[in-house]
């Protein structure tokens, strides 16, 4: 009974032998497998030109291969290089990164077919409400901007106003009082006395029209920021 088992069983797949016996790709003979892909690692990191942290969420764009870099600024880029590049040459990589607040960036530098490190540094676009106080007399305001004191170009407090029973949403334009350093300017706005809440808002533009807000508490404890214009 067994015997007649097992001549069964070979009688089902004899037939499948011989065909694959045949078949010339299950061997190899005459056949021609795809090539297999040539990638190389891109690496890096994207930070602040000017203050060295790292830039999350850029795209980096090489050769028109995409990647983006995460909460620590490193990305990783799984290059596919072109068919028609010569094995193991080095190719010109075109680099363009972008990321929301920083100004463009593009450059050319050689893709090695091993790792590649690159590391970019970003410039910073936007002025920065760094701290703001108000005592709910004086408010005042410290503004930086990467591209120089000179690029920033409006800078207004915001406050709710209560008038007459009705809260009025009122801004005024800062005054600028001085500069402590290149990048860094102080203003300040003189409250004509209203009762108000105790929410004012920060407004900082440049020249290109970037901005950037911040909302601070009012509070009459607070110490000023730098010499009033008063004393």
């Amino acid at each position: 009974m067994a015997f007649h088992n097992y001549m069964k069983v070979y009688g089902l797949l004899f037939p499948l032998l011989i065909l694959i016996a045949c078949e010339e790709n299950f061997w190899g003979y005459n056949y021609n497998a795809p090539e297999l892909i040539n990638i190389t690692r891109i690496k890096g990191k994207i930070t602040n030109q000017f203050s060295g942290e790292p830039v999350a969420a850029a795209t980096i764009i090489i050769n028109g291969q995409k990647t983006m870099s995460v909460e620590n600024g490193n990305y990783l880029l799984n290059y596919i290089v072109p068919e028609d590049a010569e094995p193991n040459k080095v190719e010109m990589g075109h680099i363009s990164v972008s990321a929301p607040q920083y100004l463009p960036y593009t450059t050319t530098l050689p893709i090695y077919p091993f790792e590649n490190i690159i590391d970019i540094e970003m410039e910073y676009a936007d002025p920065i409400v760094k701290n703001a106080v108000s005592n709910g007399d004086i408010t005042q305001a410290i503004i930086t901007d990467y591209q120089g004191v000179e690029d920033i170009n409006y800078v207004s407090v915001t406050y709710n106003l209560h008038i007459e029973g009705v809260v009025v949403r009122a801004e005024y334009e800062m005054v600028y009082i001085d500069q402590s350093d290149d990048f860094t300017a102080l203003y300040q706005h003189i409250i004509i006395h209203h009762e108000m809440g105790n929410w004012f808002r920060i407004t900082a533009k440049d020249k290109s029209g970037n901005t950037h807000r911040a909302d601070f508490t009012i509070n009459q404890h607070d110490s000023l920021l730098f010499k009033s214009g008063q004393d």
